[in-house]
């Protein structure tokens, strides 16, 4: 978990916009990126391959952002859905990898 995750959530929660602006942005987000990854991988096969692309490779370039932006963004509904225990759960987590953080600095400047 990390504090990013946190703060969308929370300004996702209870916002209708943020949530629609939230979903397009991820729509677009991955025609985004499957233009520039389906751009990288024809440059790449011109260079090494002599120019065959085949559609498998630019659909399969599609189907992979599609699917990670995916499972991001059904992970942040699930959350979502259960703000409460899972804001509770990533502050948890947050400040316990701070604590951490916190402990293995003082040990640091104590062997110093």
């Amino acid at each position: 978990m990390n504090v990013n995750r946190l703060r969308l959530v929370e300004r996702l929660h209870n916002n209708t916009y943020e949530l629609v602006l939230y979903l397009a942005l991820s729509a677009v987000g991955v025609v985004d990126a499957a233009i520039i990854w389906n751009g990288v991988l024809f440059v790449a096969s011109l260079i090494f391959f002599h120019g065959t692309v085949n559609s498998v490779q630019l659909q399969g370039t599609l189907f992979g952002i599609g699917v990670g932006k995916a499972l991001q963004v059904g992970d942040v509904l699930k959350q979502l859905a259960n703000y409460d225990a899972s804001t509770a759960y990533m502050r948890k987590v947050i400040a316990d990898h701070e604590n951490r953080e916190s402990l293995d600095s003082k040990r640091i400047k104590a062997d110093d």
